[in-house]
């Protein structure tokens, strides 16, 4: 599908037309997660983390198979419906636990060998809607009724939930970022294996009206910031984060942004499927005077090699190996 996209200065791909547009776009608003900062030694490690735990320290079921590797995670992102990483975690500890009650008694790298394996349950997951009520309805499926109720009652999705938070942000991070002191996990949080992806002076000479629409949590958020040195780019009240109304793909989370702004036209970076999602869905959903916006699939998240062509596939609007190169390329067009 390469020729329907045009190419422009920094490796970008660009619709057909699009780039005459560009020039009008006064507001830009970012995903976080592999847009403005790099997170492959954190996330996906704490969700693999927290799936072992799981059954090791807290099931302490025995073995010492890795069940969910951190390189497979990305399988339960393209299944769509999972901006939430812990939602990844408790649908990886749910797959397992389903997958026990149908083998019987068994130890990590039984269960681990045993069909079916996580692409093909993500593979049904995304045919049956994506994310955790997908994964529910899969993993469950054909269970009989004693013991689908017993893998409910051993899938303890909240604990799953605080291993993460415990996992990411550490005995430093933890209390600040989700209000609770760790008591499954020592030392330190991957949340300190995070690194910036942006430059931030490009950033802050843009010029642009700047928002955020991002599945962290606010108060997991603005350290991230912090750490890429640009918090203070970015107000409070354009700040769009998971605990507030709305979750990505709905659209409302980027249209309150947009009208906080006050922007008449704009790009959303991010770099999964729920992202391009989103824009979609705020064009689908858009009324009278609504400020047009671009999606911008940002390579090198959470889609790794994939990117590409999911993203040429959904159609989006620009793509681009940074957020760098965007700003770049703005910087160079005349002014509207």
């Amino acid at each position: 599908m390469s020729e329907a996209y045009v190419s422009a200065p920094g490796g970008i791909w660009l619709q057909p037309g699009l780039a005459a547009r560009l020039a009008h776009v006064d507001t830009l608003v970012f995903d976080m997660d592999g847009v403005l900062i790099h997170t492959e030694e954190s996330y996906p490690q704490v969700i693999s983390h927290a799936v072992q735990h799981y059954f090791g320290r807290i099931l302490r079921w025995p073995g010492t198979a890795t069940l969910l590797p951190a390189g497979e995670t990305v399988l339960f992102k393209l299944a769509g419906g999972f901006n939430s990483d812990w939602a990844v975690a408790q649908a990886g500890v749910l797959f397992y636990l389903a997958k026990a009650a149908r083998l019987g008694p068994a130890d990590l790298d039984g269960l681990r060998q045993a069909p079916p394996t996580v692409a093909e349950f993500t593979a049904a997951v995304k045919a049956a809607g994506g994310g955790l009520a997908g994964a529910e309805q899969v993993a469950l499926a054909g269970l009989p009724a004693a013991l689908a109720d017993g893998v409910r009652r051993d899938w303890d999705a909240l604990l799953v939930e605080r291993l993460c938070m415990e996992l990411y942000g550490g005995e430093d991070w933890a209390p600040a970022m989700f209000d609770l002191q760790p008591q499954y996990v020592r030392g330190p949080g991957l949340f300190n294996c995070e690194r910036p992806l942006i430059d931030a002076e490009r950033l802050h000479r843009s010029g642009r009206k700047l928002g955020i629409y991002t599945g962290r949590v606010r108060r997991e958020a603005w350290p991230a910031l912090q750490l890429c040195q640009v918090a203070g780019a970015f107000a409070d009240p354009v700040l769009m984060c998971a605990d507030g109304d709305h979750r990505k793909p709905d659209p409302a989370g980027l249209r309150t942004v947009v009208a906080r702004l006050g922007g008449s036209a704009g790009i959303f970076f991010g770099d999964n499927i729920d992202d391009c999602k989103t824009v979609l869905n705020y064009r689908q959903t858009a009324g009278p005077g609504t400020a047009p916006f671009w999606f911008a699939g940002v390579l090198g998240g959470v889609l790794g090699d994939r990117a590409e062509m999911i993203f040429r596939e959904m159609g989006a609007d620009l793509i681009t190996p940074s957020v760098n190169a965007v700003l770049d390329l703005l910087a160079a067009l005349p002014e509207s």
